[in-house]
C-alpha cells in the first residue's frame, strides 16, 4: 500500500507539471494558417505564459494590412489585436507591429 501511494503521488506530481507546460511552438502552426499571402512577418516575440505575441512585419499596402487584421479578428483563438508602429518604406510597402493576445488554449498541448 505504501508503494502504491508513492507511485500515485508521483503520477499526481507529473500531472501537475504537465498542466503548467506551455508550448510556444504551437504559435507557428497558427501563424502559417492565418498569414495573408502578401503579408510577411519578420519578428515574433512570444510570451506563452501571458498568451500574447508581438509580431513585426510588412505588406505591400494598407489594404492588405486591413485584410490581415480582418483574418486575425475572425479567429476564435485571438482575444485582442492592437496595431502599432505603422510606417511606409521606400518601396511603398507598409511596415507594422501587431500585439496579439490569445485564449490560453493556443499554447497548451492540445
Amino acid at each position: 500500500e505504501g508503494t502504491l501511494l508513492a507511485h500515485q503521488k508521483r503520477i499526481n506530481d507529473f500531472s501537475s507539471l504537465t498542466e503548467k507546460h506551455y508550448l510556444p511552438s504551437n504559435f507557428f502552426g497558427f501563424l502559417e494558417r492565418i498569414c495573408h499571402p502578401r503579408s510577411y512577418f519578420t519578428e515574433a516575440a512570444i510570451n506563452s505564459r501571458e498568451s500574447s505575441v508581438v509580431l513585426s512585419g510588412f505588406t505591400d499596402s494598407f489594404s492588405t494590412l486591413g485584410q490581415q487584421v480582418f483574418i486575425l479578428e475572425e479567429e476564435d483563438l485571438v482575444k485582442n489585436i492592437k496595431l502599432s508602429k505603422i510606417s511606409i518604406n521606400k518601396e511603398g510597402g507598409v511596415g507594422f507591429d501587431l500585439e496579439l493576445s490569445f485564449n490560453p488554449g493556443l499554447f497548451k498541448d492540445l
